[in-house]
């Protein structure tokens, strides 16, 4: 029996999940992880997807794609595409839209963003169908809440050439509503969702029975955990004595262990760089401090509670009645973020989730089983209130989309 999945197609790291035996499963992949990451690789013949394609990004970065998503839906012109283009590691061409330009099977290919984000997805559906042992081509896809309808249907695009049948797009904040409802029943709840490329902010009202109300939200689809990275990239590629600055391969090494200190940072108060020859057979040694990090992504936490106060705002509710607060996504564990919210809150401690880095896939996966037929009373009991089933919340109203079910 063909089985219905929910997809969490993130800018960095992407998650399938599913409806399973009366619960929600966060499918793992071959290499045993319940996530992958949202890279595609081309290596001299071969295509590669998730890890195995993160593996290339050192080495072969001018023909490793990450952050695609960022791409989706863009022209070329936009300022936003041309700033990104001056971070990626890979060239971009075209004329209205952008295109990947790879070197592939001793062939240079220009690729459409769709192309590869669909290339993600098919390993997605893959990873699904592996564990499940049976089809599973209906989806439901999670999308930032600013989202413009361009990068839906981009999206759409992408998921058509992956052989998905997409029963529904959602905002990421309604994904993870929906994977919060029985626990936040009766109350009022912030949601502050910080992933890798993107964050979503909503205020909800929840009610019984695991009902909901999304009173507010807000975003931006360019400001993620890779524009904390960007910010600590910058300031090591300026302290470092050998300009590295035109070398491609040097940067990415370098952007790889600024993200794995960003980490270190969210548990300890001082991360350590060591990257052996990364130009001119020179070493490249630096510490940061947690304080520093902060003090270099100041604008970035600004930013974040830019969108806070304006959510609570427009929700017309205090912010001293708002019964929970919620920090999800990939960037949720960075401390000044939740101690920032937290302040605002009046120093009100944060809802703890387990992993919260699933939430959006878990609430996709729930409203896949809601669509999709003869799933238990569980599941139909979580009703969204206000959004049609084929359209998807923005900080601008319903954007439509024609998939009805």
């Amino acid at each position: 029996m063909s089985k219905v999945i929910g997809i969490d197609l993130g800018t960095t790291y992407s998650r399938v999940a599913v409806w399973h035996d009366s619960q929600v499963e966060v499918i793992p992949n071959s290499h045993s992880n319940r996530y992958t990451p949202s890279c595609v690789a081309y290596a001299s013949t071969r295509q590669l997807v998730g890890d195995l394609a993160l593996s290339q990004l050192e080495a072969n970065p001018t023909n490793t794609i990450t952050n695609v998503k960022r791409l989706l839906g863009r022209t070329l012109a936009d300022p936003q595409t041309q700033r990104d283009s001056l971070k990626l590691p890979f060239a971009l061409t075209g004329t209205l839209r952008p295109r990947i330009k790879v070197e592939y099977n001793d062939l240079s290919l220009t690729l459409a963003p769709e192309a590869v984000s669909a290339a993600l997805l098919r390993d997605l559906r893959e990873t699904a169908e592996a564990y499940l042992a049976t089809c599973a081509k209906d989806v439901v896809i999670s999308v930032p809440a600013c989202f413009t309808p361009a990068q839906c249907h981009a999206t759409l695009a992408a998921a058509h050439i992956a052989g998905l049948n997409v029963l529904q797009l959602i905002s990421d904040s309604t994904a993870t509503a929906f994977s919060l409802a029985q626990a936040a029943s009766n109350q009022t709840a912030l949601i502050l969702d910080l992933g890798g490329g993107t964050l979503d902010v909503s205020l909800l009202r929840f009610g019984p029975p695991a009902s909901f109300e999304v009173l507010a939200t807000a975003g931006d689809s360019h400001l993620g955990g890779i524009d904390f990275d960007n910010c600590l990239l910058a300031h090591l590629i300026a302290q470092n004595s050998n300009d590295i600055s035109q070398n491609t391969q040097a940067i990415q090494r370098l952007r790889i262990a600024c993200e794995r200190a960003k980490r270190t940072l969210s548990t300890a108060t001082v991360a350590t760089i060591e990257i052996d020859a990364i130009a001119n057979n020179s070493n490249f040694n630096a510490q940061i401090t947690r304080h520093k990090f902060e003090e270099l992504c100041a604008d970035l936490f600004a930013q974040i509670m830019d969108h806070v106060k304006a959510v609570v705002r427009a929700s017309g509710i205090h912010r001293s009645k708002v019964d929970r607060i919620y920090v999800v996504g990939g960037s949720s564990h960075i401390p000044k973020l939740r101690q920032l919210v937290a302040g605002y809150f009046g120093n009100r401690p944060l809802t703890t989730l387990d992993n919260p880095e699933e939430t959006v896939a878990i609430g996709a996966a729930i409203q896949a089983a809601y669509l999709s037929s003869g799933v238990s009373n569980k599941v139909q009991d979580t009703i969204l209130s206000n959004a049609h089933p084929s359209s998807i919340a923005s900080s601008h109203g319903s954007i439509k989309v024609s998939l009805n079910k």
